[in-house]
């Protein structure tokens, strides 16, 4: 594959194309790796230079406008996802303190995210420990941002049990 399909496979627009070995360096800073580590990898000849000189290459390749445009591109694009991530997390712990909080104790049939561990009595009967209740709730509380509500705030919070909904 030639460098010029190189830089169009690789997505940039023909004002912005990177060279194989300046992409590569983007990647390698994207990965947090420092300008020297970088510049090594993406130019392996320079592992046999002074670091002074890598460094030095290195920084004035940064400076690049094309390499710096790519690598603001990319951080990004990183950025993103990491938020995008750390939302999902989120409502992932959400919904198991929301379990959690509504789970009811007294019947068999409780969603398996609101049981801590599960064991048998003497007599061979299923014993379920569940998590805590109130500590669920404050968790769930923090996760919301809502710790400092008022009775008049007009934020209204309704958790149902499963019998509601069969009813």
């Amino acid at each position: 594959m030639s460098e010029r399909e190189r830089k169009i496979k690789s997505g940039h627009s023909k004002g912005r194309m990177l060279t194989t070995k300046q992409e590569r360096f983007v990647q390698e800073l994207i990965k947090g790796k420092s300008q020297r580590e970088a510049y090594r990898i993406a130019y392996p000849a320079s592992v046999k230079w002074k670091n002074e000189n890598v460094d030095s290459k290195a920084s004035n390749l940064f400076k690049n406008a094309k390499v710096r445009t790519r690598y603001e591109e990319l951080k990004k694009k990183t950025e993103e996802k990491i938020t995008y991530d750390a939302a999902e997390v989120k409502n992932i712990i959400i919904e198991t303190m929301l379990s959690i909080v509504k789970a009811d104790v007294m019947n068999d049939n409780v969603d398996g995210k609101a049981v801590k561990n599960k064991h048998w009595d003497r007599n061979g009967k299923v014993v379920y420990d569940h998590y805590d209740k109130v500590e669920a709730s404050k968790m769930l509380i923090g996760l919301l941002g809502i710790e400092n509500l008022q009775e008049d705030s007009g934020v209204h919070i309704h958790l149902h049990s499963s019998e509601e909904y069969d009813g």
